[in-house]
Formats: structure tokens, sequence, C-alpha cells
């Protein structure tokens, strides 16, 4: 008889703030509208929102789990 037990994302599980998935964040740029531009092309214009986080956590994949395993072999 066997018995296995992991553990994924150790670091969260000893600090919370250890082991987080952040990803950029894309709201730190906001489309605001079209300039005209060289040939009669236009230009997208950007504002850049400095308060907005420049990182989202991800909870589903920042947590930390537990795994338990046993087997039986003959």
């Amino acid at each position: 008889m066997e018995a296995q037990l992991d553990v994924f994302n150790l670091l969260n599980l000893l600090d919370g703030g250890w082991g987080l998935r952040r990803v950029a964040a894309p709201a730190l740029l906001e489309h605001v509208s079209q300039a005209p531009g060289p040939s009669g092309m236009t230009q997208p214009v950007f504002r850049f929102n400095e308060m907005a986080s420049p990182w989202t956590i991800v909870p589903a994949e920042s947590a930390f789990q537990f795994q338990f395993g046993v087997a039986y072999r003959f």
C-alpha cells in the first residue's frame, strides 16, 4: 500500500503574498478615439491610467493545493 501527498504552490502556503500568479493589466491603456494621420489614415489615441494597478492576480492559479493519493499494489 502506498500513500502520496502532493503540495502545489508551496510558497503561497507559507505566505499569502508569495507564489501569486500575476498577469499584465490591459486597463493601463484605454483607447479613447482616432486622430487623423498622414495620407488620410487614422491613428489611435490612448489614455494612460496611472492610478490603475499594473498587475492583475489570478486567484484560481495563486491558491495552494493539496492532492492525496492511495494505491494498493498486489
